[in-house]
C-alpha cells in the first residue's frame, strides 16, 4: 500500500478517481503528498465484520478503549491512516484513491496496478469508492498569508 500510495504523488490526470459522471474540463492535479501510516492501533472487531469504533464512535476519541488485546480476534487488523496533500482534488478522489489503495493492501492488485489505472483514464479500472466515514479534512491553506485549521 505504501509503495502504491508514493506512485499517485506528482502530476496526473486523476479522471479515473473521480465521481462517475463528472463532466470537468481537466482532471489533471497534482499531489503532493500520498503515504501510509500505522497509526499504532488495532481494531477489535465487533462479530458483525465492521470494527466495534465505528458503531461506537467515542472509541476514536478514547484510543484506549480500541487497545483492549482480549477484544481483538485479528491482531493484524491496523488501523492505517491515509494522508494525501495536493493542489486541488477531484470530487471523490480522495475516497477512490482509498478504495484503490486498499485493493492493493488486501493483495487484490499489485501496487504498481495504480500507474494502471491512472493511465486508463476510466472509473470502472480503480478501486471501489470508499465510505466517507473517517474520512476529514486537516487544514486548507491559501497561500502563505491565510490558512483554517479544522
Amino acid at each position: 500500500m505504501r509503495e502504491a500510495a508514493r506512485l499517485v504523488e506528482g502530476r496526473h490526470d486523476f479522471a479515473a478517481f473521480q465521481a462517475a459522471g463528472s463532466q470537468l474540463k481537466t482532471t489533471v492535479r497534482e499531489i503532493l503528498v500520498s503515504r501510509i501510516a500505522d497509526c499504532g492501533l488495532r481494531i477489535p472487531d465487533c462479530g458483525f465484520g465492521l470494527p466495534s469504533s465505528i458503531l461506537n464512535p467515542s472509541a476514536i476519541r478514547n484510543p484506549s478503549a480500541i487497545r483492549n488485546p482480549s477484544a481483538i480476534r485479528n491482531p493484524q487488523s491496523a488501523i492505517l491512516v491515509y494522508e494525501v496533500t495536493g493542489t486541488g482534488f477531484l470530487r471523490h478522489m480522495v475516497r477512490t484513491l482509498a478504495g484503490t489503495l486498499v485493493e492493493v493492501g488486501r493483495g487484490r492488485q499489485p501496487a504498481e496496478w495504480i500507474t494502471t489505472v491512472l493511465a486508463s483514464r476510466d472509473r470502472t479500472t480503480a478501486g471501489p469508492t470508499a465510505p466517507p466515514e473517517g474520512l476529514f479534512l486537516v487544514r486548507v491553506e491559501y497561500g502563505d498569508s491565510l490558512a483554517a485549521e479544522s
